[in-house]
C-alpha cells in the first residue's frame, strides 16, 4: 500500500475503516512506483485519491494497465481527459490528469477499470 494512502486511509469519513485496516505483519509500504516482479509493476497514478496506483502488466500481446479508479469511464482514457468527479479534491485534479497522461504514455494495448465493463483498447495501427 503506498504510503499516502495508509495515512490518509485512517482520516474520518475517507472510506470504510474494515476496507483500510490492513494488520502491520501484512503491511508492505511503496514510495511510488515498484517492480514487484519481471513483468508486473506497480505505478503511482495520484488522483483519485492521494495514494492512488495502478498496475502494469507485460503481457505477449503488449502492456496492460489495470487501472482501477485513473479513470472512471473508458471514454476519460479515449479523450485524454480525468474527470473532476472521480478525483479525491481539487487539490489533486492536476496530479490526476498527469496520472492519466502518465498511463496513456506507457502505450498500452488495454486498459481495465474499476467502475466500466468496457476495457479501452488501443486503436489498431492506421486507425
Amino acid at each position: 500500500m503506498p504510503a499516502a494512502e495508509t495515512e490518509v486511509a485512517q482520516t474520518f469519513g475517507y472510506t470504510v475503516p474494515e476496507w483500510a485496516t490492513i494488520p502491520d505483519e501484512a503491511l508492505r509500504t511503496v514510495h511510488g512506483d515498484e517492480v514487484l516482479t519481471d513483468g508486473v509493476t506497480l505505478i503511482q497514478t495520484i488522483g483519485h485519491t492521494p495514494g492512488h496506483q495502478s498496475l502494469l502488466v507485460e503481457t505477449a500481446d503488449g502492456r496492460v494497465i489495470v487501472g482501477g479508479q485513473c479513470a472512471y469511464d473508458t471514454d476519460e482514457l479515449t479523450n485524454r481527459c480525468v474527470a473532476r468527479d472521480n478525483i479525491h479534491d481539487e487539490s489533486l485534479v492536476e496530479a490526476g490528469q498527469q496520472s492519466l497522461d502518465r498511463i496513456m504514455a506507457f502505450g498500452p494495448r488495454r486498459v481495465a477499470i474499476a467502475h466500466d465493463a468496457r476495457q479501452w483498447t488501443a486503436p489498431s495501427p492506421g486507425a
